[in-house]
């Protein structure tokens, strides 16, 4: 659900939609271990 937030915004140009992605993207692979397929 998160990725396809931020694809979404990533199209429209938000960067700091990017910085608060990847800074949320860090936090919640550091909770699962599982992480969200992305590498």
């Amino acid at each position: 659900m998160k990725k396809r937030n931020f694809d979404i915004s990533l199209r429209k140009g938000y960067m700091q939609n990017e910085i608060d992605y990847s800074l949320n993207f860090y936090r919640y692979d550091s909770l699962n271990d599982k992480g969200m397929g992305i590498s």
